[in-house]
């Protein structure tokens, strides 16, 4: 079978074209959609950055199309969600399995837009030899008294030449809401945590963390039975705030602000899109030293006629302001204007125009 994240990544596309063309077929003038849009054009322009954000996450989140060998496994006893009569089991890196023999998955969804494939964390074990396990989640199923919802609390960095760096967090309040049912716990000192006879519904688990870090909050449905598991990841929230303007001072609204690495001039670090004031945010930024501008993985376009510009406002790299972010560092207030625009480009624009 071939799975991949083709299809929704074309839908993806296919939304952002569509938006573009949407908004392209409203600009009467490139002076007009600079100086004074209208609120149509606006939200089509808004559309179109939910839109183009959309795109990129895919493009970075979905795994390349991949030859996967598949096996359908009954599910004997039914839990955490599982509902279907079978799923089909990733064997690759084990081989088939009997089908006349009944096993325990310790398993995973690997990919969100075909759930019904399920990853084993570890080979497929044999029930005969884990009765007490075996009996715990039939135990748990037919008790009906409340999930189990248990999991750990990690920093994630991303540390040069070595990879990714786990840090268990001890100490940190852990919130869980269901419905109109609260519990409260703190991470032990290996950073888990532990939450009894949680009710079914939608549930929110999210942690207090400390000065310098974020973490996204998880919210799952919940079966109310079984073995609930949650992996929390913090990750180091250096934070840039700022504001683009264009050379007469007006707010350079709905583009798109690019953070690069000193060192790579061909890629980003991440983006934010300006607000009506031409005001952005970066948040979750990790160490390291970066420049930021403007048009520097883009092409100039009608709507942005301008080369690349890096702040303080300057068209030349080696002049372009070292943004140094250490553990949560926070860079607010970093606004410069663009400087060199197009103006062969801004003719074309306007000779172009309906």
């Amino acid at each position: 079978m071939n799975v991949s994240g083709e299809e929704a990544l074309s839908k993806a596309l296919e939304m952002r074209d569509r938006a573009n063309e949407e908004l392209i077929g409203t600009v009467v003038s490139f002076e007009q959609f600079r100086s004074a849009p209208t609120a149509q054009q606006l939200e089509l322009k808004r559309r179109f950055e939910v839109a183009d954000q959309e795109y990129n996450r895919l493009l970075v989140q979905l795994p390349p199309s991949e030859e996967l060998v598949l096996q359908p496994v009954d599910v004997v006893t039914p839990i955490w969600g599982v509902s279907a009569p079978e799923v089909l089991v990733w064997t690759t890196s084990f081989g088939e399995l009997p089908a006349e023999r009944a096993y325990l998955f310790y398993a995973k969804r690997p990919f969100p837009f075909a759930p019904d494939i399920v990853l084993p964390e570890q080979e497929p074990l044999d029930p005969a030899q884990l009765q007490g396990a075996l009996t715990f989640l039939e135990q748990a199923v037919a008790a009906k008294n409340g999930a189990s919802v248990y999991g750990s609390l990690v920093l994630e960095e991303n540390v040069p030449k070595l990879g990714t760096k786990r840090t268990r967090l001890a100490g940190v309040r852990v919130h869980l809401e269901v419905d109109d049912k609260i519990f409260e716990g703190v991470t032990r000192s290996n950073g888990t945590f532990r939450f009894t006879g949680v009710p079914p519904g939608l549930t929110k688990i999210e942690a207090t963390l400390p000065e310098g870090l974020t973490i996204q909050n998880v919210t799952r449905e919940n079966h109310g039975v079984g073995c609930f598991p949650v992996e929390l990841r913090a990750r180091l929230n250096g934070r840039i705030r700022g504001r683009v303007l264009d050379e007469s001072g007006r707010p350079v609204s709905y583009e798109r602000v690019v953070l690069q690495d000193l060192q790579n001039a061909n890629g980003y670090h991440a983006h934010a899109t300006t607000n009506a004031e031409g005001a952005f945010q970066m948040t979750s930024v990790q160490p390291g030293t970066y420049v930021l501008g403007v048009n520097l993985v883009d092409k100039p376009s009608c709507t942005l006629p301008f080369p690349p510009v890096f702040h303080p406002g300057t068209i030349v790299r080696a002049d372009a302001t070292r943004i140094v972010v250490g553990r949560g560092t926070v860079h607010d207030g970093l606004e410069f204007s663009l400087t060199g625009r197009s103006d062969s480009l801004s003719a074309v624009c306007e000779t172009s125009s309906p």
